[in-house]
């Protein structure tokens, strides 16, 4: 009995690791946020944007295809964090691990965020 679940275990760990997609893992980074207004548009990931919406698009380098899409992404400055949802592609994204808030989600995350404009932040997929 141990050793058919241990077996089964050993077998299903082996499996995730050698069939887990590297979009789909784990990632942070570190990188300059910018915020943009939605206005009812269409994001990339299909669905309707609103201004007030807790998203996020990401930059080219870490879109791979829209493999994100409805991911949750945590994203911190000076203390503060906030949970987006990645619904956008930000083709203009600046840097490699750049990413574009609306700016519901910029404001909670920066309430200085009209003077900032652009933001130094550390980000990560939950």
């Amino acid at each position: 009995m141990f050793s058919k679940t241990f077996s089964a275990f050993l077998l299903t760990a082996l499996a995730s690791t050698v069939f887990a997609s590297p979009a789909l893992q784990a990632r942070q980074g570190s990188g300059l946020a910018t915020y943009y207004d939605p206005n009812g548009g269409t994001g990339a990931c299909g669905s309707v944007l609103q201004n007030s919406d807790f998203i996020v698009a990401l930059g080219e380098d870490t879109w791979n295809g829209g493999s994100h899409c409805g991911q949750t992404v945590n994203v911190q400055y000076q203390g503060n964090t906030v949970q987006v949802t990645v619904q956008d592609l930000c083709p203009g994204c600046q840097g490699s691990d750049g990413i574009d808030l609306s700016e519901g989600a910029m404001a909670a995350l920066d309430p200085n965020y009209i003077n900032d404009g652009v933001i130094s932040v550390a980000w990560s997929f939950a």
